[in-house]
């Protein structure tokens, strides 16, 4: 009985998904909701919005000096278990999580410097990212690009001047040094 109420409602959802266009942004935040966000920001009022936005502002990840870290001179993030090897795989969480929270905060508030840091941050490891190395390899990419793909959508569809040939560069080094269980050169 469970097992096909679950089978119905699924298809019912696939349905109704299939039949609606994406719009981008919406992998995570939609465009109705980044208004939302905007709105209540601006609001006269407070709100447990404007108060999530005034603690993300005094983030370590919504810092304006914020330079990338990284990848590695060498080009490779090295993550064994328990951190043993950390060789960028630290930096690389840090710089992710930098990503999106100011590609977030430049689609809520249209501040230019965040897509500026968000950009060289994916930037970087778009330019100097060979491939992923040891144990921990697949989880450290998999954590990375979570927040990467975040931020890159935010950027790519919400006027910030991260043009295709970047957004191209930061998919085919994500795809390369992801897709081949951590391993391909390409």
């Amino acid at each position: 009985m469970l097992t096909s109420l679950s089978t119905t409602l699924l298809i019912s959802a696939a349905a109704a998904v299939s039949a609606t266009p994406f719009v981008h942004p919406g992998v995570f935040v939609s465009a109705s909701q980044l208004e939302y966000i905007k709105q209540q920001v601006s609001s006269q009022t407070e709100n447990d919005v404007k108060t999530a936005h005034f603690k993300a502002l005094k983030s370590k990840f919504a810092d304006l000096s914020y330079k990338p870290r990284g990848p590695p001179a060498s080009g490779v993030v090295e993550c064994g278990s328990y951190s043993h090897p950390d060789h960028g795989c630290s930096d690389e969480n840090s710089d992710s999580a930098v990503a999106y929270m100011q590609a977030l905060l430049f689609a809520i508030g249209g501040e230019p410097q965040r897509a500026t840091i968000a950009a060289s941050v994916l930037d970087s490891y778009a330019n100097r990212l060979l491939k992923y190395n040891n144990s921990n390899a697949p989880l450290q990419a998999a954590w990375s690009d979570m927040y990467f793909t975040k931020a890159a959508e935010l950027l790519a569809h919400t006027n910030s001047g991260w043009g295709k040939a970047q957004q191209r560069a930061l998919g085919t080094v994500y795809y390369c040094s992801c897709s081949c269980s951590y391993c391909c050169s390409c």
